[in-house]
């Protein structure tokens, strides 16, 4: 008993340690994280009731929209934050939002657990498509430069795709999604990229998959949000706390390493080239209940993905 007090105490230490050399990134535990082109971070907004896969969206006046979680008090919705990071709530919602995208008219649409939904610049919300059937959320979306949505469904290992009036159509199949989240990325040429576990794929437009790139584990635990920048370089969010920085060719280099708590789901780059990334609330507490194991035990084995039925992913559109 005296022996994991003590391991708790130290890691209590070093979590204070840290806070003080890196208090803004500690600071953002509940909020959004500002990383400028050498990685340097600083809390862009805290106090937010987020969740490390909450997506995250700039319309063209350089609002930033984050999915908030439905399991928090008051229910899901969406924050609308100006680059000051003040915030205010664009819609509130029972259900929990996770992907973001905004169309060139200025509609976003979000990704929850029912469907797709569409909302005008005043909040207002409307079925852009629903999921019958369907036991998770869609993956995504992302808009093509031609105005098409890009979906993943993740149970039947598809991407869809839809026109600007809700017409579905199969963009891929056959792909071998795990359980995870699936986030999805058009570059300036028109290649959409797609995280799943541990790989990058790219797709051309006539959904031709190849891979971009892959790891085992480790390095990274499995990939999840990804953005890319205004010279085409694509960053990546790896749930072990790093991003990883990809040239065209897929060269990869570490952007941010071992940043506590950062796992992000959302990542988005404003108009001056900052990016910005939702970090995982709970990090810093696991440490602590853990105690020192948790922090030696930097490669554990990876979980298995779990085996699952199939389920049909049913439109029409409503």
């Amino acid at each position: 008993m005296k022996t994991q007090r003590n391991q708790i105490c130290t890691v209590l230490f070093l979590v204070t340690v840290l806070g003080l050399l890196n208090s803004d990134i500690a600071h953002a535990s509940d909020g959004i994280l500002k990383l400028d082109s050498s990685g340097n971070g600083s809390a862009f907004a805290s106090g937010l009731e987020l969740d490390w896969y909450s997506g995250l969206a700039f319309d063209s006046s350089g609002y930033l929209y984050a999915a908030k979680r439905a399991r928090h008090p008051g229910g899901g919705g969406i924050y609308k934050l100006d680059s000051s990071g003040n915030v205010s709530t664009f819609a509130s919602s029972s259900t929990s939002f996770y992907g973001l995208a905004f169309d060139s008219s200025g509609y976003l649409y979000a990704t929850d657990y029912l469907g797709i939904r569409k909302f005008d610049s005043n909040g207002n919300v409307s079925t852009f498509a629903s999921c019958s059937g369907y036991a998770q959320p869609c993956g995504g979306p992302a808009f093509d430069s031609s105005g098409y949505l890009y979906v993943a469904d993740r149970w039947n290992e598809m991407i869809y795709r839809f026109d600007s009036s809700g017409n579905v159509s199969t963009f891929a199949s056959g792909l071998d999604f795990v359980d995870y989240p699936v986030y999805l990325a058009f570059d300036s040429s028109g290649n959409l990229f797609v995280t799943s576990w541990r790989t990058i794929y790219e797709f051309d437009s006539s959904g031709n998959r190849s891979i971009f790139a892959s790891s085992s584990y480790p390095p990274a635990d499995f990939y999840v949000g990804l953005a890319f920048d205004s010279s085409g370089n694509l960053y990546v969010a790896a749930h072990d706390g790093i991003i990883y920085e990809f040239d065209p060719s897929g060269n990869r280099s570490t952007f941010v390493a071992s940043m506590p708590g950062l796992a992000s789901g959302g990542l988005a780059f404003d108009s001056s080239g900052y990016l910005y990334a939702v970090p995982e609330p709970a990090t810093l507490l696991m440490l602590a209940l853990g105690g020192l194991a948790m922090l030696k035990r930097k490669n554990p084995s990876p979980p298995s993905p779990r085996p699952r039925p199939r389920r049909q992913i049913k439109f029409p559109i409503s």
